[in-house]
């Protein structure tokens, strides 16, 4: 089945200008993440993580915003009637040097989104056996990627069709690599908070029975995790159907996966921006609400400057008489605390 569809031209116009809409809205969160972080108390640390990455995906998004405009200034003006085929035959050719350095963009831009969100995950479980395989699989996406960027610059025979058999393959595999990485950490992440929160339920009513106390002043479930789940889980949610309608659009050879395609880089950027901003702006009440609920009294984790460990610095700081088990939620208020500063 041949490609089928709006015409290339006019697909052109339509991604050009839904790219610029979101990239304007990317800005601006950008603009707002860069002044929550540096306004709010970050670990220096946290800040040049989060900054570096915030303006990786926004030096990037603006690069791949560029040169869409350029390509269609070069497909409907410079080239209009000099290239052979006309502008929707330009915007066909995937071996343009504007198309292959915006998948190499592309590329980039989603091992940076995807790496984020697996590295969130092993801050959560702490431990990289919990994310081997999405590990794993960012690396395929890597090599898929790279690999794809290279035939395509590259294309002869099949240049003007970017579903030929060797682009199909190597496109799919790079969005279902993409699509299993961001469901799988998403999922990761989502179940150990959702399991921390279990725990610290649990040492609530062990504190209840064993003391003959009411925890009604006890944050429940919904005001400390629930924030934070409903967090994450929005950002893997859109980026997923993205990516969905991206693969499905793909495999039909349907020619608006090129719409769907521009659209990704500022998308993800705002996925990015989005969690952070929100993580930020509640990460404060997040803290008092889930110390409250394990019965831990320290506001936040930072490294002890006489050289005890962790553990040794939380005796100190815990309270003994409640919850039973005060090491243990010491640790799960550092896991949630590292997971909001990351």
């Amino acid at each position: 089945m041949g490609p089928n569809g709006i015409p290339l031209d006019t697909a052109a116009i339509v991604s050009t200008t839904l790219e610029g809409v979101l990239y304007g809205v990317s800005l601006f969160l950008f603009a707002v993440t860069l002044w929550v972080l540096l306004w709010r108390d970050n670990t220096v640390r946290g800040l040049v993580v989060k900054v570096s990455v915030a303006i990786a995906l926004f030096l990037l998004s603006t690069a791949h915003m560029t040169l869409s405009v350029v390509r269609v200034i070069e497909g409907l003006v410079i080239y209009r009637d000099t290239y052979p085929g006309g502008p929707a035959a330009f915007f066909a050719d995937v071996s343009q040097w504007t198309f292959a350095f915006k998948s190499l963009l592309w590329t980039l831009q989603t091992l940076i989104g995807d790496g984020v969100v697996i590295f969130r995950c092993y801050v959560a479980w702490d431990s990289w056996k919990a994310v081997a395989l999405p590990i794993v699989m960012w690396f395929g996406l890597a090599v898929v990627g790279g690999m794809g960027t290279y035939i395509t610059s590259y294309a002869d025979e099949n240049k003007h069709n970017i579903f030929a058999q060797e682009n199909g393959v190597l496109a799919t595999t790079f969005l279902v690599l993409s699509l299993m990485t961001n469901l799988s950490s998403t999922s990761l992440l989502i179940y150990r908070l959702w399991s921390i929160a279990r725990e610290v339920a649990r040492s609530t009513r062990q504190h209840e029975a064993l003391e003959h106390a009411s925890t009604s002043h006890l944050y429940t479930y919904n005001s400390v995790m629930a924030p934070l789940v409903r967090i994450f889980a929005d950002s893997g949610l859109l980026y997923s159907a993205t990516l969905i309608s991206q693969l499905v659009t793909f495999v039909a050879n349907n020619r608006g996966n090129y719409i769907i395609l521009d659209m990704i880089m500022p998308i993800i950027s705002i996925t990015f921006f989005m969690v952070i901003i929100r993580v930020e702006m509640c990460s404060r009440d997040i803290r008092l609400a889930f110390m409250s609920a394990s019965g831990t009294e320290m506001p936040t984790f930072v490294r002890p400057r006489d050289g005890r460990s962790y553990e040794e610095y939380m005796v100190e700081h815990v309270s003994l008489d409640q919850p039973p088990y005060p090491m243990k939620s010491a640790q799960r208020v550092r896991t949630i605390d590292s997971v909001v500063r990351i």
